[in-house]
């Protein structure tokens, strides 16, 4: 009565049901090896067993099984990295933000800041952590620094780091001040590689939305649109992605509580690679 299947059985939690995890037709094989799941992950807290065992099927229906044993898996898989990480400059503080990696077992996120570019992640520079998608790094002062983004998952493993965002700071003391009217400066750098920072003035709250476009007016990206207080900003672009070439940046500016259109502005930039 030979074998034409064998199937491995998992013991799930309560004891008393065995769950088929996977199988396998029989072909002669000496042996069998699979990948199969287990209840949890072992982490550096301790092993956590799984009991498994295999049961036979022959060609007429007789079942055989094996006796059970144990074992157990370690998640060393790192998680990929925040996408999208953007900074907005709000009165001296750095409001970051980001977009969640698509594993599903992310615990938090490590911060990083730095005074100079491609900077590597260590112990040093982390200024902080977070289970939200936003960071805000409070009166940083003057200068040029550069943020990085790091997720962690539920076993410790520390995953890749985000694409770097430099954020320039000057004259905090104008930030400050309440703008007498609405504004889009020139970004700067210009012409710019791959970075360029975008400032502007908002004198009531309202919802600002930052776009970027092609020559032919296509829609290539939003690097802002959140709900300001009155007062100055900046956020930078990386365009890193595109190819060299005329671009131009918009912003809208809704009112907070009507929601109506009360500023609307559209510069020219230039990426030069």
């Amino acid at each position: 009565d030979p074998v034409k299947m064998y199937k491995i059985l998992r013991q799930d939690e309560g004891y008393d049901v065995w769950t088929t995890v996977g199988e396998v037709t029989a072909d002669g094989s000496p042996r069998y090896a699979m990948v199969v799941p287990t209840l949890y992950d072992s982490t550096a807290d301790g092993l956590v067993l799984t009991t498994f065992k295999v049961r036979a099927i022959t060609e007429t229906g007789n079942v055989v099984d094996s006796d059970p044993a144990e074992g157990y898996s370690v998640d060393n898989l790192v998680p990929h990295a925040p996408t999208n990480v953007a900074a907005l400059v709000a009165g001296g503080d750095v409001e970051l933000s980001w977009e969640a990696p698509a594993d599903p077992d992310v615990n938090y996120y490590r911060v990083f800041r730095s005074t100079t570019p491609n900077f590597e992640l260590s112990d040093e520079n982390v200024i902080g952590t977070t289970t939200d998608l936003t960071f805000v790094d409070a009166k940083t002062g003057n200068g040029d620094f550069y943020y990085k983004v790091q997720a962690v998952d539920f076993s410790g493993n520390l995953g890749e780091p985000s694409k770097e965002v430099e954020v320039k700071i000057t004259a905090i003391e104008d930030m400050n001040n309440v703008p007498l009217e609405y504004a889009l400066k020139q970004n700067y750098p210009n012409p710019f590689n791959p970075t360029t920072t975008i400032s502007f003035s908002l004198k009531a709250a309202g919802k600002a939305t930052i776009s970027i476009f092609n020559t032919l007016g296509q829609e290539l990206d939003v690097i802002l649109d959140k709900q300001l207080n009155a007062g100055t900003f900046s956020v930078t672009f990386n365009g890193e992605n595109l190819a060299s070439g005329i671009y131009f940046y918009r912003l809208t500016v809704k009112d907070a509580q009507s929601g109506a259109v009360v500023f609307q502005k559209m510069n020219k930039m230039i990426l030069m690679k």
